[in-house]
């Protein structure tokens, strides 16, 4: 009996020819993730879309390179023509698009970003980037135009890495070029079982994605009937509709997802409902503009986000409405794209054409180096006062020890705890704390000397023993956890912002209602003191949330203008509430308290939540204190420590 082999010989694989249930396949990833995007819930996994993506650019550009080798025929010169002609011309028009607009509608430092992000997406990288940014799913990120092209750099690095490896194995020992994939995609499976949110963004998390699509080309395609083929769009579009936003670092859903992909891949089914469905024009267009409509959908929602905010607008209709109209805008103008610019470069014969786009590509890198070297023409655009600009980046006033950011973020390389005056003999002082941390202990640090200080804060770094907080940016977590429980007869300074994720579901898994008390009782046990800083007002102005130093750049207030909110706005939100309480029930001698709503929302005018008033600038963005508004914080700080210290 012949040994059963599913795989075609490595000489057998050949060119494939236009299949309609690829561009179905197209459609269907394209549509998800736009939607997904939208503000009309249909797909609360349509993130997959992209998932999508990646194994049907495996399955292809396994086959073209595969298929050119076969035949003797690839070139790396070539390949890489026509990977830019696919690629670039695309991208440089949404671009071209989106400058106008982001140079209109963006603040501050939001307008830098893009023109880095710009510069992340021409050459490749914007995986990276973003990966040191707010996470994909946050409010944050939803308002970056080019965030979607993280996978586009994923893609290209695939690209430029990939066609090497074949090329290598091929000459070297193509009998082994099957195995190496096979081995290549268990390896970056693998790498998946990690809690980094890096997995996202970063290539070596994704290969095994785009290493399914290569290893489907070497499966020749199965006649199959219409139930295998309905079961295999089940498994595609099942995970899109049932799975949420809380599985978008499993690998659960994306099994399921690539295996129904995998499925279309390998079969052959001409009769097939789905196979029909594809030849409805629209849905046909759909498949051949998903390119362009995947390149104009962030932008266009983005840039609508931020002229509603602009304009401190909820909607301009409604939201059903306003998210129809955006849909039928975005598949419009990409295809337009499509038909004029995508479509044109892809069927250009004389490949030398493609260097007309090199005075537009320097345009676009020459645009966006002046504008990230003259810090976004601040002073030409804007006219603001010093103290806004200089606001506007809170490192400016952060604590900084031997040249290194005392505050973890993504985007610095902080490794090691700062702590400052060890030599004193006072009680050691360690402050615990997420973002609203970071200039309350900078202000500390800049006016107590009697105690030793301890800093051990960063970006959405709520400390909860024995509980990992997943979007946490510190590196050295386990070092802390080992810290925490030796602090004895120390004070803890201890800094949370739980009001805005009470009611997130992405944080449901934190029980901040419970683990916050369990961390605080926790460090009472060893003789401790525990000042417990209570939440940060949140201002919000015609219930839209107010960001202050935005709102100066985007001339919706002059710098003097008073910008407050009548305190019981913030006192009597259902999250203030449960955010209080969670402090309130600790019940210990050794518990001091800050009330921040006093301060911020009564002494400084009485009644009210101020964020500015005259040239004092209290608040950053809506939440997050300016060096100013820190002072009044952590000057109540500062008085009880002195207390504890009998001064």
């Amino acid at each position: 009996m012949k040994n059963f082999n599913i795989f075609s010989p490595l000489k057998d694989i050949s060119r494939i020819s236009y299949r309609s249930d690829i561009n179905l396949l197209r459609a269907i990833a394209v549509s998800s993730v736009v939607i997904y995007h939208s503000e009309i819930k249909l797909f609360d996994a349509g993130f997959l879309g992209v998932d999508l993506f990646f194994v049907i650019s495996g399955y292809l550009i396994s086959n073209i390179i595969i298929s050119d080798l076969n035949n003797d025929q690839f070139k790396f010169k070539n390949f890489y023509i026509r990977r830019i002609k696919r690629i670039i011309p695309a991208l440089l028009s949404v671009l071209i698009f989106t400058t106008p607009f982001a140079y209109y509608l963006l603040p501050a430092n939001e307008y830098i970003s893009y023109a880095k992000s710009v510069f992340a997406s021409l050459f490749f990288y914007s995986n990276l980037y973003f990966n040191n940014l707010d996470f994909y799913n946050s409010s944050g990120a939803e308002l970056m135009p080019l965030l979607h092209t993280w996978s586009l750099a994923v893609e290209e690095q695939f690209y430029i890495l990939f066609p090497l490896f074949l090329f290598l194995i091929f000459r070297i020992n193509k009998k082994i070029l099957l195995k190496s994939l096979i081995l290549l995609l268990i390896i970056s499976f693998f790498m998946n079982q990690t809690e980094l949110n890096d997995k996202f963004y970063l290539t070596q998390y994704r290969g095994w994605e785009l290493l399914v699509g290569s290893v489907a080309g070497f499966i020749p395609r199965i006649n199959s009937n219409k139930f295998f083929t309905y079961f295999s769009y089940f498994l595609i579009i099942f995970p899109i509709c049932f799975f949420d936003d809380n599985w978008i670092l499993d690998i659960e859903p994306k099994i399921i997802l690539t295996a129904g992909v995998f499925f279309v891949l390998i079969s052959n089914d001409s009769s097939s409902i789905f196979i029909k469905i594809n030849n409805n024009k629209t849905i046909k267009n759909i498949g051949k503009a998903s390119y362009s409509i995947y390149l104009f959908h962030q932008p266009v929602y983005s840039f609508f986000k931020w002229f509603l905010y602009k304009y401190q607008i909820e909607f301009l209709i409604s939201i059903f409405i306003d998210s129809l109209i955006l849909l039928i805008f975005i598949y419009g103008i990409s295809y337009f794209n499509y038909i004029y610019i995508e479509k044109y470069f892809i069927k250009l014969e004389k490949n030398i054409k493609v260097l007309n786009l090199l005075p537009i590509l320097f345009l676009i890198i020459g645009f966006n180096a002046l504008t990230i070297k003259n810090n976004g023409f601040f002073t030409q655009k804007y006219d603001m006062p010093e103290k806004v600009i200089l606001f506007y980046d809170a490192d400016n006033f952060s604590a900084y020890q031997n040249g290194e950011n005392c505050h973890h973020s993504k985007s610095n390389n902080s490794k090691d705890i700062c702590i400052f005056n060890n030599d004193n003999s006072k009680n050691p002082v360690y402050i615990f704390g997420d973002s609203h941390a970071k200039l309350i202990s900078s202000y500390i640090v800049s006016n107590v000397s009697t105690n030793p200080l301890h800093l051990i804060t960063g970006d959405s770094c709520i400390f909860l023993v024995n509980t990992d907080v997943p979007d946490c940016a510190r590196k050295d977590k386990e070092a802390i956890n080992t810290l925490a429980p030796n602090i004895q007869d120390s004070i803890i300074v201890y800094i949370a912002n739980a009001w805005d994720k009470l009611d997130n579901i992405y944080y449901e898994g934190l029980e901040l209602e419970k683990t916050i008390p369990e961390t605080i009782n926790f460090f009472l046990r060893n003789n401790n003191k525990v000042i417990v800083v209570y939440q940060i007002p949140h201002l919000y102005i015609n219930g839209i949330p107010f960001d202050v130093l935005n709102q100066y750049f985007l001339r919706n207030i002059e710098f003097g203008d008073p910008v407050v909110m009548e305190s019981k706005i913030f006192l009597e939100s259902s999250n203030t509430i449960r955010s209080h309480k969670i402090y309130d029930d600790i019940e210990n001698a050794n518990i001091y308290r800050v009330f921040t709503s006093d301060i911020l929302c009564n002494e400084v005018l009485a009644g009210y939540c101020v964020g500015a008033i005259g040239n004092q600038i209290l608040y950053e963005d809506n939440n997050h204190l300016t060096i100013e508004g820190a002072e009044l914080v952590g000057d109540r700080i500062i008085e009880i420590i002195k207390s504890i210290n009998n001064e």
